[in-house]
């Protein structure tokens, strides 16, 4: 289940485990071209996540956990924060020159 809220919620005041969703997602061409014929579903709409789409119509979505942190990037000021973070993170170095 994917959703902009926290999932468990915290309606019984017991938080449980919780992961934060990071998104890479490769699509086939043909999967876009039959996912854009789809119609939006009730789930999609509820939580504005597109992805619920293709669940509710059968796709299969696979899922990893990652031990790394991450940093979302939605304003000019995450931006600069992802920037900084980078250029003390290990592997960035081996890379950033390419």
């Amino acid at each position: 289940m994917m959703s902009r809220a926290p999932i468990p919620s915290n309606f019984w005041n017991v938080i449980g485990p919780r992961y934060k969703q990071v998104a890479i997602m490769p699509f086939r061409k043909k999967f876009l071209i039959d996912f854009q014929l789809m119609q939006p579903t009730s789930l999609e709409l509820a939580e504005q996540v597109e992805l619920m789409r293709a669940v509710e119509g059968g796709v299969k979505v696979r899922t990893a956990l990652s031990v790394f942190n991450t940093v979302s990037v939605d304003t000019e000021s995450d931006r600069q924060e992802a920037e900084r973070a980078m250029l003390l993170d290990p592997i960035y170095s081996l890379y950033k020159n390419e």
